[in-house]
């Protein structure tokens, strides 16, 4: 809702700061709990205190020894650290996201589905707050964006913490015994040894690509395409993010239902509605939407139009898979997971080098990004389908939509 205010507040260069700061953010939080929030929902009962007391304890350490390791490099004159936006709010940015996530996981652990609901509210209205109000009074050398999205983690930590008092769970935040933490570790070890790095390379191959695009051109286009990945990811983040973690509590709770015939029938339920999505930013953009974000954005931001088809056909299988990714983690496939995580990040990053290095058009080298990557993403689709025991005609009404919006938008990147 505030993204055309915030375009006109802020230059793209400081988008362009943003879309780095928010990118090493983005890789980096999935390494910090090592894959253990994710065992927050599926631990039993008595767990529940260990395993939040070793998210903390671990997102505490790695927070310690990233910022220890930003200012020795600032001091050294390290070129990436001393450019880095601020590594003073990243401090304060991964302390309140930890405490979020942990948080939020336990509400998500008990079904508090409206308390989560609140949260994003909160998160998402204290970010647009503070970032208009950083646009209007401009503050030396600290990037407004990167500001109000720091005090609204903090302030969605402080709401999410009176929420747990309420409901009388702040006992399970923290319980300490090495020998039950130990425990955990262990019995959960696929969560460390798979889907962490698994989560890493995902967003490794979403974020590293800005980080490479940023030596090749400029803070305005790399603004652009940053602003542009924003938009392009909000039906996952608002859409997908939500599905998937009801889907996984979904998964993990213990009922009479034969296993097979809910985890089949859960997808079943997921797909359709991701399936019904997904190509609707697809199809928006190839009918014209792309002149509609430069009216939407402003007149500064004339190249996000093209940069939008370009990226257009990746939100398409990357919205229809990211919501039934908790199938992996309740089947103990992390493994599998992975594979496909990191064959995702090679092809993207290495399809952003190969583009860079044979052409200085951005266009053709998001064109070819977009085209490599989703590839990656539909095969992993239609492979959950099959452990999931569907056949993907159970999506057949859908299918002629996919392919008269990808049609319609190759014509569209071919006329630019």
């Amino acid at each position: 809702v505030v993204t055309p205010i915030l375009s006109r507040l802020y230059h793209p260069s400081d988008f362009g700061e943003w879309g780095v700061f928010s990118s090493f953010v983005s890789i980096y939080t999935l390494a910090i709990f090592a894959g253990y929030e994710n065992t927050i929902v599926k631990a039993t009962e008595e767990e529940i205190p260990y395993t939040s007391a070793l998210c903390i304890i671990l997102s505490l350490s790695i927070t310690c020894i990233t910022t220890l390791i930003f200012y020795l490099c600032n001091i050294e004159g390290i070129h990436f650290f001393k450019e880095f936006p601020s590594y003073k709010l990243l401090f304060i940015y991964l302390i309140a996201y930890s405490l979020h996530t942990i948080f939020s996981n336990m509400c998500n652990r008990y079904g508090r589905y409206s308390g989560i609901a609140i949260e994003n509210i909160v998160l998402g209205s204290s970010q647009a707050g503070f970032r208009i109000l950083f646009g209007i009074v401009v503050l030396a050398n600290i990037n407004g964006l990167i500001l109000g999205t720091t005090l609204a983690q903090i302030v969605t930590v402080i709401f999410l913490l009176i929420y747990l008092l309420r409901i009388n769970k702040y006992k399970r935040l923290w319980a300490f015994s090495l020998h039950k933490i130990k425990a955990i570790i262990i019995k959960y070890k696929n969560f460390a040894l798979y889907d962490a790095p698994s989560s890493i390379l995902c967003f490794a191959g979403f974020n590293v690509p800005l980080l490479i695009l940023v030596a090749h051109f400029n803070k305005a286009t790399i603004g652009s395409y940053s602003i542009i990945l924003q938009l392009l990811l909000l039906p996952m983040s608002i859409i997908g993010s939500a599905i998937g973690r009801v889907y996984y509590e979904q998964l993990c709770s213990n009922t009479t239902e034969d296993n097979g015939k809910r985890i089949q029938q859960r997808t079943i339920q997921v797909g359709k509605i991701v399936a019904m999505i997904s190509f609707l930013p697809m199809l928006f953009l190839a009918c014209g939407g792309d002149k509609f974000i430069i009216l939407f954005l402003g007149s500064k931001w004339t190249t996000s139009g093209n940069i939008a088809l370009c990226l257009a056909f990746w939100s398409f299988p990357t919205i229809l898979t990211q919501p039934l990714i908790p199938l992996f983690r309740y089947l103990n496939r992390q493994r599998t997971l992975f594979y496909y995580n990191c064959i995702y990040a090679i092809i993207s990053i290495g399809s952003i080098v190969i583009g860079c290095n044979t052409s200085n058009n951005i266009y053709h080298i998001l064109t070819l990004y977009t085209f490599t990557c989703s590839s990656v993403n539909l095969v992993m689709f239609f492979h959950m389908l099959r452990l999931a025991n569907i056949s993907p005609l159970s999506f057949k009404r859908y299918i002629p939509l996919w392919i008269l919006s990808s049609i319609i938008l190759v014509i569209r990147i071919i006329l630019i």
